[in-house]
């Protein structure tokens, strides 16, 4: 069953945020605002009433999230990049934890439903060899890139290279290995950023493979062209290529 819906509220969350720089936020989320379509799977079929043990929930597709972020005591621009990163990081957690094939299992008849959580069914290999032509996010001097590499975005979960400094045509060579759970609906996202230092670091363009396109055991040689956002289409200036 799958349903449309839009979800407004304004809860009291607050999140106590540890910065690389060792101090602790914490930090109100207010003000949120939720629309998609829920995908609601009624299994195993038993026969007593309501004749399913359980409810498989998801969101059939990466959906629109909005809320807004404010520092009990003090301001977001404190910590430059600080609301950005803390944005991308809820985000990321609802992805992850609610979006096909993910699912939150719901237990309506007492029982053991492990049988129904994701499950690994393969690990993808993963070469990051090099970057061609990449956009200069630099004023002064070139971009220093490194790539991020998942396909589940959680930060355990997520791979980074190094940097290379002071390069446009970065070459990488470094090898990943990724679980997969479900290879009809998963992809391995590509991000390449600009490293910034202690700043939030700069994306310069990212890059999409759907698994479903690959073969297994088989190895296949790509040429990935970069964009700037995989969820907009508008902007097709050229921001390099990966492979």
């Amino acid at each position: 069953m799958e349903l449309e819906l839009q979800w407004d509220g304004n809860p009291n969350i607050v999140l106590d945020i540890q910065t690389t720089l060792g101090i602790s936020l914490p930090v109100q989320v207010k003000n949120i605002g939720f629309t998609g379509v829920l995908r609601l799977v009624f299994k195993p079929l038993v026969s007593e009433f309501p004749c399913f043990g359980a409810v498989c929930c998801s969101l059939r597709e990466k959906s629109k999230v909005e809320f807004t972020l404010k520092v009990i005591g003090g301001e977001m621009t404190a910590i430059p990049g600080i609301s950005d990163a803390i944005e991308g990081t809820i985000r990321d957690t609802i992805e992850d934890t609610l979006t096909w094939p993910n699912r939150v299992i719901v237990p309506i008849v007492p029982g053991d439903y492990s049988d129904l959580e994701l499950k690994p069914v393969g690990v993808l290999e993963v070469k990051l060899v090099e970057a061609r032509e990449l956009k200069n996010k630099d004023l002064v001097g070139k971009s220093d890139p490194f790539a991020v590499l998942y396909i589940r975005p959680l930060r355990e979960k997520t791979k980074k290279s190094k940097t290379i400094n002071n390069d446009l045509n970065p070459i990488w060579n470094e090898h990943y290995e990724f679980v997969v759970e479900d290879i009809s609906t998963q992809h391995l996202t590509i991000k390449i950023y600009d490293d910034e230092g202690l700043q939030s670091s700069e994306i310069i363009g990212c890059a999409r493979v759907d698994l479903a396109d690959l073969l297994p055991g088989k190895v296949k040689d790509l040429w990935l062209d970069l964009v700037k956002d995989l969820e907009i289409e508008r902007d097709k200036k050229p921001r390099g290529q990966v492979s």
